[in-house]
């Protein structure tokens, strides 16, 4: 590995971990839940209708796999990645 004064020199992996804005985390944070609260019927219609980013359903999407596909897309070079739960899923998109 290479070094700097000594130390491992800081990678893509390294350099991409922002810290987590509600608690300043260092480390990933990993969202456990299935659905999320919607302020309104506005902002529900908005997010199904992709017409504001956000969350709907964890199935849909998650905060927790949107920052590892970040990240397997930086180390990658990759403009996106994309994380399924199975090699079955895996073999489906090819």
């Amino acid at each position: 590995m290479k070094t700097v004064n000594g130390l491992l020199k800081p990678n893509k992996s390294t350099q991409v971990k922002n810290p987590d804005s509600d608690t300043g985390s260092r480390s990933l944070p990993i969202y456990q839940t299935t659905a999320y609260q919607f302020r309104d019927t506005q902002h529900a219609a908005n997010l199904f209708g992709i017409a504001e980013a956000g969350n709907v359903y964890t199935r849909i999407n998650n905060p927790t796999q949107d920052a590892v596909e970040k990240r397997l897309a930086v180390l990658e070079g990759g403009v996106a990645a994309l994380l399924v739960s199975s090699g079955w899923q895996q073999q489906r998109l090819q």
